[in-house]
């Protein structure tokens, strides 16, 4: 079967995947499942390889498939997983920042096994997500808080997420309207203060004195970001992190010199 899940909200979307990634690895034996990316290295021919020959020898087909409408060659990859959508052999999560295009629609159609996540915009949306979010962690915000934290970090729910997993580990479980500040401040001066010394003062406060995940840090960088040359060399650092080349914190050393 195929289990498509697609969406701009990318925290939402990654949260359902976690989960359902988990059920499906129980289910194969805790196998890890083969990746292909769409947006990286990936071609159809690898997928195609892989079902075809994991099918020989009658084993149970566990993959993830990233970003495929990235792909150049999307009638060859429709051709590919089309068998598989009631296939009870095959596990498939796909997993898409895009929407499925018209030729794709089956994904939508005959599995019922696909769910959207669509961005999340400022308003009642908003407020309702971080409500939501409080609540999971066992708290419950004033209506000036929600307010306050949706006006700090606009719509990057991951900074959100980070900044209410903090607020959950504190005696009083309040807005601390100074760590909220503190963070922009820091994220602000690592974006676009021109002072490479005065980015790593920042970057070291983010990852020591407040305790920022680097992962998370690094996200939080192309939120409200237009510079192009530094849009790139963030999407080389995604790229060099993926393939294991660097980890977060050295990309986020890298990127402050």
């Amino acid at each position: 079967m195929i289990v498509f899940l697609y969406g701009k909200d990318s925290y939402s979307r990654t949260k359902k995947f976690i989960e359902v990634y988990g059920i499906y690895r129980e289910r194969m034996g805790n196998a890890e499942a083969a990746r292909f990316d769409f947006a990286g290295s990936a071609e159809t021919a690898d997928l195609e390889s892989f079902l075809a020959n994991t099918s020989i020898f009658g084993d149970k087909l566990f993959a993830v498939i990233e970003n495929p409408f990235e792909s150049k060659e999307k009638k060859e990859l429709k051709k590919i997983l089309e068998p598989h959508v009631e296939d009870k052999n095959s596990i498939l999560i796909i997993v898409s920042d895009a929407e499925a295009p018209k030729s794709f629609v089956f994904l939508l159609e005959k599995p019922k096994a696909s769910q959207g996540f669509p961005a999340i915009e400022k308003g009642k949306d908003l407020e309702r997500f971080i409500t939501t979010e409080a609540g999971k962690r066992g708290m419950k915000l004033t209506a000036e808080d929600v307010h306050h934290l949706s006006q700090s970090f606009g719509t990057d729910l991951w900074a959100i997420a980070t900044e209410l997993d903090k607020i959950s580990l504190t005696e009083s479980k309040s807005v601390e309207r100074k760590s909220v500040h503190d963070y922009l401040e820091n994220m602000n001066t690592l974006k676009f203060d021109q002072d490479h010394e005065r980015r790593l003062t920042a970057l070291e406060t983010l990852l020591s004195l407040r305790g920022d995940e680097p992962a998370r840090i690094f996200n939080g960088l192309s939120f409200g970001l237009f510079d192009g040359q530094k849009i790139g060399r963030l999407a080389d650092y995604d790229v060099a992190i993926k393939s294991g080349k660097l980890d977060y914190e050295e990309a986020l050393v890298d990127f402050s010199l």
